[in-house]
């Protein structure tokens, strides 16, 4: 089976193990897709004997997807209804993030949101109630927190102390991400800020709906999303360097390659940001080994990467959207290698066709339109 579908044209070793990865990791929110595969392999398995090793293969691959999911599900519960307990949490300085609760005499980690969180570090026990989260008309406000392992909102019913661990200190990503934040605050009007939050930092929580609404309804809505666009626009100087023939150009493209990293975790972490930062990792690690790596393999590497990290992942429309949106493009450039080497306008009108058309079934199911003006908006 594998070895039919080798797609060779793709240059991906280990595009088999992400799919059937994903598959397993899938299959545990859906046991119909287990029974399917189960059916299917048993089939072949009969019917085409030549093939039983990859059929074993893509089966043990399927098992570590859903193994790797279970593991991740006991280390993360998810709050499915209120429960009042005794906790206690470590915090974090970003008052936005999340902190790591257990409650006492138990030794589950939970992470969850405090509302009011005015301080940090780590907490004297206290009386808390944790509510799941509410979902909003067909948006499961939950299962989208839960992606991120956001068990649900815990509401103090007594004021937390709050005592500075011995570890605590400002991180320096905190504080670049606070610095960024003032800068803007210091030259732009509450509008344009909100704005320019979106755009740098992936942080939407002060946009209006007008301009939620705006940008989705012009098909550019993943502007505000922290994503490979960005890591293309920060990552282009030290690709570049890397490129020039000159070895003390390419260390200093080296040297400057980091930034890339450092500027997804001042975003904290998106998925999509970390897909294409592994991917352009992968990348420029390949050419400094004289060992080049295809972009599909690439690609695969990082889902791999990706989702053996946080299974959750899988489950979020935004990182659904982000590798569907790249192996849309992938494939595009490689079926017509030869006219994009010729044209280069046709290039650029391709690519944004092609991440639509790989999207089309996420953004039609999920928001119910389809943009009509997204085409020439991203071209």
């Amino acid at each position: 089976m594998w070895r039919i579908f080798r797609v060779q044209r793709i240059h991906s070793s280990l595009f088999w193990v992400f799919i059937f990865f994903s598959l397993g990791i899938y299959g545990f929110q859906c046991n119909a897709i287990l029974y399917t595969i189960a059916a299917l392999g048993s089939l072949a398995w009969f019917f085409f004997p030549k093939f039983q090793i990859d059929i074993l293969l893509s089966f043990a691959c399927v098992v570590s997807g859903y193994l790797r999911m279970s593991d991740h599900t006991s280390r993360h519960p998810k709050c499915e209804q209120t429960m009042i307990q005794n906790w206690t949490c470590d915090c974090p300085e970003d008052l936005r993030s999340p902190c790591h609760c257990k409650p006492k005499h138990t030794t589950e980690n939970w992470i969850v949101e405090i509302q009011n969180r005015n301080s940090c570090g780590r907490t004297d026990s206290f009386w808390g109630r944790l509510d799941p989260f509410e979902s909003f008309r067909s948006f499961d406000f939950g299962k989208w927190k839960y992606t991120q392992n956001i068990a649900g909102e815990l509401t103090p019913l007594q004021e937390p102390i709050y005592r500075p661990l011995p570890s605590l200190s400002k991180s320096a990503v905190h504080k670049w991400r606070t610095t960024i934040r003032k800068v803007i605050a210091k030259h732009f009007n509450e509008e344009a800020q909100s704005l320019l939050i979106a755009v740098f930092l992936g942080d939407k929580s002060a946009l209006s709906q007008e301009i939620k609404h705006a940008f989705s309804h012009g098909g550019i809505a993943h502007i505000l999303s922290v994503s490979g666009y960005h890591i293309s626009l920060v990552g282009v100087v030290p690709l570049m360097l890397l490129k020039n023939r000159r070895k003390y150009i390419q260390r200093l493209g080296m040297a400057l390659f980091p930034v890339i990293w450092i500027y997804v975790w001042i975003c904290n972490a998106p998925v999509s940001a970390i897909r294409a930062a592994t991917m352009s990792s992968f990348y420029v690690l390949g050419n400094r080994l004289q060992r080049p790596i295809a972009p599909f393999q690439c690609w695969t590497l990082a889902g791999l990467i990706v989702f053996s990290w946080n299974p959750n992942a899988a489950m979020s429309l935004g990182a659904q959207l982000s590798f569907a949106a790249v192996a849309s493009i992938f494939l595009v450039l490689i079926s017509l290698q030869e006219v994009f080497n010729r044209n280069f306008w046709w290039a650029s009108l391709a690519i944004p066709c092609a991440a639509q058309l790989g999207t089309l079934a996420w953004t039609a199911s999920t928001f119910g339109s389809i943009s009509l003006v997204s085409l020439p908006m991203n071209v």
